[in-house]
């Protein structure tokens, strides 16, 4: 007997489109009730890794397994097991480097290797997981980013400056030891240029900033979890995955380095809403035994204006993208481009609402996943 097509009215595929990337998502509910192998939602459980490897080179007392370091801070805690918090240096095997040539290239003189690969390891622990860090921690390791902002802002060769986190082995991560990775190209990549330029035309037709209005009509559509006294979180409209997350300052300002170099407060402030962020998709996905388990696989990255555009008067609004790792990209996707989402983001904000919400009340352990 043939099996009906599982369309349920009312929640019939639908394509949207995202205003600030151009991304085209399709949203089918129905690939939700597919019957399949699903991947664990964490990365290792707790206790499976030891605090310290002898063999990784992220560890303390293995820092000549690494290029010397560009940044370090020391612990505040007299008499800890290490004797650094943070720690900075150029990725051993990088994506890009100064050294690299163009030669292939149809125009040699985009050079689209030139730029500068670094690896910023936010804790000694091995067995750290970023919701499981204090606020101070993830601060000082972005403040440590900061840093190589500035350091590395006056070389001319050096025109787009990018941070991001590759968290388990499917979302990219080769080393277990939690750290963040720098990449600075001498090119602008070219969906960012597609990006920045959508900025540009927003404000020439609307005399407003796209991304200012974005944040208010998540408002109208019910689709912010949470904010701060400085920043907003959203699951955008047309959110590329079940958990797709934004932060967004709620000051206007193109450049994330410059306003989190200027203000502590914020920056600590950037750190704790960086962290519930992760912690809220933890608890969305792990249910009650989140206790018991690392963060699930996740990528986040910071959006920002290109050095030569960091000014406080740019029509830019920098941003932090973050992609719960909880579905596989198949042929469709790869074919077209096109992303599909089998949950609504109204709905996923809806359920990190009132998680946040049990959370707050210290009731979170009967929010059971989604």
């Amino acid at each position: 007997m043939s099996q009906e097509v599982r369309v349920v009215h009312g929640r019939e595929p639908e394509g949207r489109t995202d205003p600030i990337t151009g991304s085209e998502v399709i949203i089918s509910a129905a690939r939700s009730m597919r019957e399949g192998k699903r991947d664990p939602h964490y990365v290792y459980r707790v206790g499976e890794l030891p605090s310290h490897k002898a063999d990784c080179f992220f560890c303390p007392g293995n820092e000549e397994g690494t290029p010397k370091e560009l940044v370090i801070f020391p612990q505040d805690h007299p008499g800890d097991r290490s004797p650094w918090m943070t720690r900075g240096f150029t990725n051993l095997y990088p994506i890009l480097a100064l050294e690299a040539n163009g030669h292939g290239n149809p125009n040699p003189s985009e050079n689209l290797a030139l730029g500068i690969n670094e690896v910023i390891v936010e804790t000694p622990r091995h067995d750290a997981f970023f919701s499981a860090l204090s606020t101070q921690e993830i601060s000082r390791a972005f403040e440590a980013v900061i840093l190589r902002y500035f350091s590395l802002r006056g070389d001319d060769r050096l025109e787009w400056f990018s941070v991001f986190k590759n968290f388990g082995r499917a979302a990219g991560a080769s080393m277990e030891h939690s750290h963040m990775q720098i990449a600075v190209k001498g090119r602008i990549p070219q969906k960012f240029r597609d990006r920045y330029l959508r900025a540009q035309s927003y404000f020439w037709d609307k005399k407003a900033c796209i991304y200012c209005d974005e944040i208010k009509r998540h408002r109208e559509l019910g689709q912010i979890v949470f904010e701060t006294h400085y920043f907003v979180v959203l699951v955008p409209h047309a959110a590329i995955v079940p958990y797709h997350l934004r932060i967004f300052p709620k000051a206007h300002n193109p450049s994330f380095a410059h306003v989190l170099r200027d203000s502590v407060a914020m920056r600590d402030d950037f750190a704790a809403v960086l962290r519930k962020t992760i912690f809220l998709f933890k608890l969305a996905v792990q249910g009650e035994n989140s206790e018991n388990l690392s963060d699930p696989m996740y990528n986040f990255y910071v959006e920002t204006s290109p050095y030569r555009e960091d000014h406080k008067d740019g029509n830019f609004h920098w941003r932090l993208e973050f992609v719960g790792r909880t579905t596989v990209e198949a042929g469709y996707e790869k074919h077209t481009g096109e992303y599909v989402n089998p949950t609504y983001p109204g709905e996923v904000a809806a359920q990190l609402r009132e998680i946040e919400a049990a959370y707050r009340h210290s009731e979170f352990r009967s929010v059971r996943a989604a």
